[in-house]
């Protein structure tokens, strides 16, 4: 319960949404909320758990490894959120690994997820209200297509 979900983001259902109503109002908010999340979690996973790991396994396994943990860290914005954030602890235990630093990393995730707020950000905008049934608290975000496109899913009714 409460305003956040893992990874600090608003909590919507176990299917994967988001509501970001709440949020539409505040993309300072928002945005700050993306800065602390990339740093927060690349100093957790790769700066102390890839860096733990290493230490008791070969790089590759202990790359595989914290990229796996950073999925199911993921698992609360739905079973396709799994595999998708599993790439990308590839790829920042990658850089982090390539790099022997952690500040590519956090510099990559961070990018990301202020892009990915910003897009938050404009689809929960109060233009939505022009779409048929509810306010734009009623409307929310699907995360698994953050990435890919800013779709709004419409209350049942509008479809």
């Amino acid at each position: 319960g409460g305003a956040s979900g893992a990874g600090g983001h608003p909590e919507g259902p176990a299917t994967g949404t988001r509501s970001v109503g709440a949020w539409a109002g505040a993309p300072r908010a928002l945005l700050a909320l993306g800065l602390l999340t990339g740093v927060g979690e690349e100093v957790l996973f790769r700066g102390y758990l890839l860096t733990g790991l290493r230490e008791a396994l070969v790089p590759w396994a202990a790359l595989v490894v914290q990229a796996a943990l950073f999925g199911v860290h993921h698992a609360s914005f739905g079973p396709r959120a799994v595999p998708a954030k599993a790439v990308h602890g590839l790829l920042w235990g990658a850089l982090t690994l390539g790099s022997g630093s952690l500040l590519p990393a956090v510099a990559a995730h961070t990018v990301f997820q202020v892009l990915v707020c910003r897009r938050l950000t404009r689809a929960a905008r109060p233009t939505d209200t022009t779409q048929v049934g509810g306010s734009p608290d009623d409307h929310e975000y699907d995360h698994d297509r953050a990435q890919g496109s800013a779709a709004v899913r419409r209350p049942p009714m509008a479809r």
